[in-house]
């Protein structure tokens, strides 16, 4: 069933003073036409958006249309402010990447390329000659890469046998 929505969409802005460090919020038109200056609340100094001195955040909420007429201006208020402070957050502590394993690549190869299996056999049920040769290519070139990369990885005693 489709549901008919409100969507408030609202800009926010993550000032970092270059003088103090202080950070400072401030509210934006969503359509545009923004000054991009600032004063530091902390120092008083004048700064602009050059450099690494402002964030901007584009944020959306989507609010089923019967609740949006009861909420106070507040309670959509806290809301943006809300997912303004998760943004922040996750700006300041990204999460880690963390590299797999070579067996992680290995199961993945492994779980993928048996995948791939199932889809070009039932693929080659259908498929026209046309279609079996550009595959056939296609997987000849990926074989001449490994190839590649096997004889970049012998050592030179072993191509001698």
């Amino acid at each position: 069933m489709d549901t008919i929505t409100t969507q408030i969409r609202f800009k926010k802005v993550l000032w970092v003073c270059p003088s103090c460090g202080k950070e400072d919020e401030e509210e934006q038109n969503a359509s545009g036409g923004n000054t991009y200056e600032h004063v530091c609340s902390n120092c008083a100094a004048f700064f602009n958006s050059s450099g690494n001195n402002m964030k901007t955040y584009n944020g959306c909420l989507n609010i089923d249309s019967e609740e949006y007429k009861t909420l106070s201006e507040q309670e959509i208020y806290n809301r943006k402010q809300s997912l303004f402070n998760s943004w922040i957050y996750l700006m300041k502590n990204p999460p880690l990447y963390v590299e797999p394993t070579k067996k992680e690549f290995k199961d993945l190869y492994d779980q993928r390329t048996a995948e791939a299996d199932k889809y070009l056999t039932e693929f080659a049920k259908t498929a026209t000659l046309e279609e079996l040769i550009a595959v056939k290519k296609a997987t000849t070139n990926k074989m001449i890469v490994l190839e590649e990369q096997i004889v970049s990885m012998t050592p030179p005693v072993l191509e001698e046998i």
